[in-house]
């Protein structure tokens, strides 16, 4: 039985011809019969994806909104009127009853469409209105001068008026004073007048029309109500509108008719001028929406639940999703990434009313996932009245627009880093010549002044001896000034010679100690060594580590104060002999500590600095060390801290630590080592592979990155050198993707890289990338099969 109730429930739900709605109580249709989208023209798909209150006309939302609460409040609704928008934009008027069921969340329906009504009403109703308003002037001006016919005919000429009676036997016409002035007649005429020549007064077109209006009435249907045009008589043409009674005999035959006649020409041309201004507003409107829809720039417009009820192509295309994916959604429906950040920016122009103007928004949409991209949104609200009912949103992409700005300021950053550099390196420069003019005349000057001295005859033994150390202290400090001068034209130039061998670095230590140890004394500084005997051998040039002990020592003494402490300490660090020299003297500044090793850099190079020298001493310490295959580096917590130098050289092989070598009489055999070089310059390549087969190596030449890691999986190889600045892949990426292969592939081999990046920066760059060692271009071909030496165990 239910069920036979249920189908007929559904069948006179989809066959009512009145229009049948559920509704829900959020606002939107749950269902709605074939009459309803007939009606309307809308498809019930979208009936039923928007709120009810988007198809009602504005200017009926809120006593909608108002019988809704009724409804919601449990009254049903017994009879409400309202406007509902067409597909084509227009509106129909329907009349509703309506029951709500609370527990279900429900409201019943039914609608119908009286817009004929409504129409024929408002006509009617205006033409009424019309007719009464003229009536009451009318009346009025009878009413205040009831016995006075010229007033009665005044009140007429007001409204432009005349009563008229046509005698049907007779053809005779009789009207009211006032319709000469209305028909452009004079008077005699205008009074007096046959219907036949009135009839010819009738415009062509509505003649008949007139005519037959009057035979058609009968006893029964007496009264008449029509609009027609006459032409006076200086062609203007005059719209009437008639409103008349028939007055009949026994027999039924018309013999008389008495009416009122209205000029309403000027009516009709106001109500024309209205529908021609209505049909301008129309086209206006949809223009708008062209341009809404076409708009490069974002556009959209929000309700109160921050929902999407407009939305153009521009802005539905940001977001990632079709224009009707957003209609009736929330921004944390669709945008959840998004939705903290706009509610906090959306809520409080609810609360105000007040707009938010260009504020700039940075995320992601899924349109672009996992791009970060910047919006500048501006937020106005729509009110009703001091009420907000919802957001417009203005919104453009500058995504490119900040993407530009920000290079253009890196690029400025750099052109200004660059210009400083210049200006640093020509104030370096100057700094350099002045100091390096001082550093060589002040020896000068005890020289030339006590060997003036000592030419006197006068001069006695004490006086004698104390001039000639003098002259010997200046003489070496000078020479020392120049063997530094021509260490750094021999680096320059990579023509620095090394005699390596295998050392045991105590002996330098302790011979650059036994150097320092008078001015260590002079000054009362302590001097604590730390050598660890089990430290092994490493090859290398055994002067020269005694100058680069010699100068971290001489500096370590020349800037810690009286009474202070030097510590030596020797150990071993993975695989490699560290040395370290660290005082508790001066210290170096933060901003300082990145330039410490290079060419003439001076913590003070001022004319008042307390400390002599060129600032050349580090700077030959750090390419001697790297010459070894080594490291140096520096710290300092800051000034009066002290500081710490710290210098790592690879040690020997243990089976092969005694064995003696030269670096001018080698002794490794690198008969058949396999070497694979790689550098985009052809002249590089041919130079290092000339130089390696001289010496009996097997050598494969790569010209590219990517090719070498090709090669590098097909055989195998004992020593890589790699250029690093390469197209496609430089040198960095290159060697961190040989560190990721296969142990079978390579991933070990040692590595050395062979480059025109000689910064202390690039060489921790490069050590960290994954290189055992970092050679600077221009290279000096025995230096290259000296490192080699160092860091291959021929097999």
């Amino acid at each position: 039985m239910n069920d036979l109730v249920l189908t007929e429930e559904a069948f006179f739900f989809e066959r009512m011809l009145d229009l049948l709605s559920v509704i829900g109580l959020d606002g939107y249709f749950k269902r709605i019969n074939p009459v309803f989208t007939q009606t309307l023209g809308r498809s019930e798909a979208e009936f039923l994806a928007n709120p009810f209150l988007d198809f009602v006309h504005p200017d009926d939302h809120s006593a909608t909104l108002a019988e809704m609460e009724k409804l919601k409040a449990g009254a049903p609704t017994l009879k409400f009127e309202n406007r509902y928008q067409t597909i084509d934009g227009g509106y129909r008027w329907l009349e509703w009853r309506a029951s709500s069921q609370i527990d279900r969340g429900l409201i019943y329906c039914v609608a119908r469409d009286i817009t004929q009504q409504k129409e024929t009403e408002t006509a009617l109703k205006r033409a009424n209105k019309e007719l009464e308003r003229r009536t009451v002037q009318l009346e009025q001006v009878n009413a205040s001068l009831r016995e006075s016919e010229e007033r009665n005919q005044l009140a007429m000429e007001i409204a432009r008026m005349y009563t008229f009676e046509w005698e049907v036997a007779t053809d005779a016409v009789k009207r009211s004073p006032h319709c000469a002035d209305i028909l452009g007649l004079n008077l005699p005429s205008a009074e007096q007048e046959t219907g036949a020549v009135f009839f010819q007064r009738i415009h062509p077109d509505d003649r008949t029309r007139f005519i037959a209006g009057l035979q058609a009435l009968t006893p029964e249907n007496s009264t008449y109500r029509t609009t027609y045009r006459v032409v006076r008589p200086d062609g203007q043409i005059l719209i009437l509108e008639e409103i008349g009674s028939a007055l009949f005999n026994q027999q039924g035959q018309l013999t008389r008719l008495i009416g009122i006649t209205a000029d309403v020409t000027e009516r009709q041309r106001l109500e024309a001028e209205l529908e021609e201004s209505r049909t301008t507003l129309q086209r206006q409107l949809a223009e708008i929406e062209t341009i809404y829809q076409s708009a490069p720039i974002g556009l959209n417009f929000l309700d109160t639940d921050l929902r999407f009820v407009r939305i153009n192509q521009r802005l539905a295309e940001i977001n990632g999703f079709s224009v009707e994916e957003h209609i009736g959604r929330t921004i944390r429906e669709l945008l959840p990434d998004l939705a903290d950040t706009a509610e906090a920016l959306l809520n409080p122009i609810l609360e105000t009313g007040k707009p938010l103007l260009n504020i700039e928004i940075r995320g992601e949409t899924p349109a672009q996932p996992g791009v970060e991209r910047i919006w500048l949104e501006s937020f106005l609200p729509l009110k009703d009245g001091e009420r907000v009912i919802g957001i417009n949103t203005v919104c453009e992409e500058i995504t490119e627009r900040k993407q530009a700005e920000a290079q253009r300021e890196n690029l400025l950053q750099q052109e200004q880093a660059t210009r400083e550099a210049a200006e640093r390196a020509n104030r370096m420069k100057d700094e350099f010549l002045a100091i390096l003019s001082h550093e060589l005349r002040t020896p000068l000057n005890p020289i030339l002044g006590w060997t003036k001295i000592l030419q006197s005859p006068k001069v006695t033994s004490d006086k004698l001896q104390m001039g000639l150390s003098t002259i010997e202290r200046n003489a070496k400090q000078q020479v020392q000034l120049i063997e530094d001068l021509l260490d750094i034209s021999h680096i320059i130039h990579g023509k620095l010679s090394l005699n390596f061998a295998a050392i045991d670095l105590s002996e330098p230590i302790r011979a650059a100690l036994e150097t320092v140890h008078l001015a260590a004394q002079a000054k009362a500084i302590g001097l604590e060594v730390v050598l660890d005997p089990s430290v092994d051998q490493v090859r290398g040039d055994a002067g020269r580590l005694q100058q680069v002990i010699w100068n971290l020592l001489s500096n370590a003494i020349k800037f810690t104060p009286t009474g202070g402490l030097v510590t030596v300490q020797l150990t071993c660090v993975d695989h490699h002999a560290q040395i370290q020299v660290s005082d508790t003297g001066k210290g170096i500044q933060p901003e300082f500590l990145p330039h410490v090793f290079e060419l003439f850099q001076q913590q003070d190079s001022s004319t008042t600095r307390s400390f002599g020298g060129l600032g050349l001493g580090l700077a030959i310490s750090r390419q001697l060390v790297e010459a070894h295959g080594g490291t140096i580096t520096v710290a300092s917590a800051g000034e009066g801290q002290g500081a710490k130098f710290t210098v790592q050289l690879p040690l020997i092989p243990v089976s092969h630590s005694h064995t003696p070598d030269s670096f001018n009489d080698q002794t490794v055999d690198l008969n058949n080592l396999r070497v694979i070089v790689v550098d985009d310059e052809a002249d590089s390549l041919e130079l290092v592979k000339v130089l390696l087969e001289q010496e009996g190596t097997v050598v494969q030449v790569v010209s590219s990155a990517t090719k070498a890691l090709s090669v590098l999986t097909q055989a195998q190889f004992d020593l890589l050198i790699s250029d690093i600045g390469m197209p496609e892949m430089d040198g960095y990426t290159f060697i961190r993707q040989v560190r990721t292969l296969p142990p079978q592939f390579n991933r070990d081999i040692p590595a050395i890289a062979l480059t025109a990046y000689a910064g202390e920066t690039n060489q921790r760059q490069i050590l960290s990338a994954g290189f055992q060692i970092h050679l600077a271009k221009p290279i000096e071909p025995q230096r290259l099969l000296d490192v080699i030496s160092t860091l291959i165990t021929p097999s």
